[in-house]
């Protein structure tokens, strides 16, 4: 998976920065510091900033399909390191979805599957129209994947 770490920008992180991990496919997003995860509890990392002074970190989780949460440092005023997602965006990154109306159980698993797929392709660094390619793609992928299975087990049934 292609990750590339977001640096957290905070007066108080100046010679040990911080940096997010997006959440991959089965990973949360991760807090990195002198190139290291933090290990934290729901969301929750103690760290030691410039200073030495312990410092909490909390990420904020918007939307859980979404890999890249809020920043919150001490409780202060919440970072956001991305503009969150357009509506249009959602929609197309939602496409995949449509087989829940289509294939109940199945059609759920592979679209969610899909959903998360195209959140994370959004929230990468490739362009605009291979972001709109890339998650079109699963959507075909996705109708692809569910026909094929649905066939299998049709065929298995019968």
């Amino acid at each position: 998976a292609h990750h590339m770490d977001l640096p957290i920008p905070h007066d108080a992180f100046r010679s040990r920065p911080l940096s997010l991990r997006p959440a991959g496919f089965w990973k949360g997003p991760q807090l990195i510091q002198d190139g290291k995860a933090l290990t934290g509890k729901r969301g929750v990392f103690s760290t030691t900033d410039d200073q030495g002074q312990t410092r909490e970190v909390r990420l904020q989780i918007k939307n859980f399909l979404d890999p890249i949460p809020k920043i919150v440092v001490d409780g202060g005023s919440a970072i956001e390191l991305a503009p969150p997602l357009q509506w249009y965006e959602w929609v197309w990154m939602c496409l995949p979805a449509c087989l829940v109306f289509v294939g109940g159980a199945l059609g759920g698993i592979i679209g969610f599957i899909g959903i998360r797929a195209g959140v994370g392709i959004f929230r990468s660094d490739r362009s605009t129209a291979l972001k709109y390619v890339l998650t079109g793609g699963i959507t075909l992928l996705s109708g692809i994947v569910y026909g094929v299975i649905a066939t299998v087990l049709q065929l298995a049934l019968s």
